[in-house]
């Protein structure tokens, strides 16, 4: 049986994403966009000033951190069951 982490009710993924800059560690996601899809890479930037905060990806890519379900194997809890 595998077992899943799950961040606290009222947590976002800011504090984790900033560590796993810091480490330059590689980030293993679940995007939820109309549909669940997985999205990897370096986190380069962690940007919380912008009206929808945002987490740039060393390709480039940039999500908006309240698309994300999950991080490393830690789930929103409304998707610990995925």
């Amino acid at each position: 049986m595998e077992i899943r982490s799950t961040l606290p009710a009222g947590e976002s993924f800011i504090d984790l994403l900033r560590k796993l800059q810091q480490d330059g560690t590689n980030a293993s996601m679940i995007i939820d966009y109309d549909g669940l899809v997985r999205a990897e890479g370096i986190v380069t930037e962690v940007n919380t000033e912008a009206k929808r905060p945002y987490i740039t990806l060393a390709s480039g890519a940039k999500i908006e951190v309240t698309s994300i379900a999950a991080v490393n194997g830690v789930f929103l809890p409304e998707y610990s069951e995925c």
